[in-house]
């Protein structure tokens, strides 16, 4: 078991944070032209004195924020996206018009003709 939770531990540090690292120093390299070492030096400081300095708290109200953003944000984008569907007669219109243009895409896992269609969870799963 401590084996498995150090290995787990060396692979977030050294895989998913060191890629963070890099494509937010690629961004900012793209953006500002900042020579990328610095932007990671820059980067991994800054998160460093933002935990250690803010906290646990910090950290959790920041995650808090960046859900909430990204919700919205996936809404907003259905809602506008939905509206150019419809050629600006509403989102509702233009789900509409994707039922009647690609009934296909809206059978999840299979069709409502499959023998087996019923015995799918569906949406219980997600309740």
């Amino acid at each position: 078991r401590t084996v498995m939770a150090v290995f787990w531990l060396g692979v977030f540090t050294l895989i998913n944070l060191t890629s963070i690292l890099w494509l937010g120093a690629l961004t900012i390299n793209t953006v500002t032209g900042l020579n990328i070492t610095l932007g990671l030096v820059a980067l991994a400081s800054f998160a460093a004195v933002y935990s250690l300095y803010g906290g646990l708290k910090a950290v959790a109200l920041t995650d808090i924020i960046q859900v909430v953003m990204l919700i919205l944000g996936g809404l907003l984008i259905c809602y506008i996206a939905l509206d150019a569907v419809s050629g600006g007669n509403g989102p509702i219109a233009g789900f509409q018009t994707m039922l009647k243009v690609a009934p296909q895409k809206f059978d999840m896992v299979l069709s409502k003709n499959n023998y087996f269609h019923n015995d799918l969870p569906g949406l219980s799963v997600i309740l």
